[in-house]
């Protein structure tokens, strides 16, 4: 917490996204608190991943879209309001696993969120999420190839979506994947977009838009 809270304060962070939270209903909420930012939005750990995590700075207004969740997947969505534009914002985890199955309910679950996306009234709409694929997003290394990098990518891009990280995010003993992914409809007015030093085994992951409060 003394991390994230110097990291909020020093780059100025108007929200914050945590994938794998770890968190379970037995860890209150004021425990996990951060200063100048509202109680954080959770979705804890289940059966089917390892919990995720929102936190919207005090100087923001917001609604988080219930409806518009995954009921399978862990996943948060909230709008955020800066002045008049509406920011979508979605947490998004999905655990590693082989079987095809998986794999099919991944893809139409996707295709609902997107879907979703498309009829919602927003201005700016952004997937910061752990989806344990990704390594075909890689600009500069060529990296073994994981279940979903072919078909799921092709998915987002049928809806518009850029992915704006393209360097690795997780170097665990000789794996070295990209897997933190940044998804955005439009690229317009990003600022600056990359990664961050890892709080954990993770590297983080950043972008910035062109907004004034």
């Amino acid at each position: 917490i003394e991390a994230l809270t110097t990291i909020a304060s020093v780059l100025n962070l108007g929200y914050i996204v945590i994938n794998e939270s770890k968190l379970h209903n037995t860890i209150p909420t004021n425990l996990i608190c951060i200063t100048n930012f509202h109680d954080p939005i959770r979705q804890d750990i289940n059966r089917h991943g390892g919990g995720c995590l929102v936190y919207i700075s005090e100087t923001l207004t917001f609604k988080q879209q219930n409806q518009l969740q995954s009921e399978f997947f862990e996943h948060i969505w909230v709008d955020i309001r800066v002045k008049d534009k509406i920011y979508s914002i979605n947490s998004l985890y999905r655990p590693p696993n082989e079987d095809i199955d998986s794999h099919t309910v991944f893809l139409q679950e996707i295709e609902k969120i997107l879907l979703s996306m498309s009829q919602h009234k927003s201005d700016h709409f952004v997937l910061a999420s752990d989806l344990n694929f990704g390594n075909i997003h890689c600009k500069y290394l060529i990296l073994s190839p994981k279940p979903l990098d072919n078909t799921a990518p092709q998915l987002f891009k049928s809806f518009g979506l850029n992915q704006m990280i393209d360097i690795p995010t997780r170097l665990s003993g000789t794996c070295t994947s990209l897997i933190d992914l940044i998804f955005c409809r439009f690229v317009d007015n990003i600022q600056a977009h990359g990664t961050l030093p890892p709080l954990a085994d993770h590297e983080g992951t950043f972008i910035a838009f062109h907004c004034i409060q």
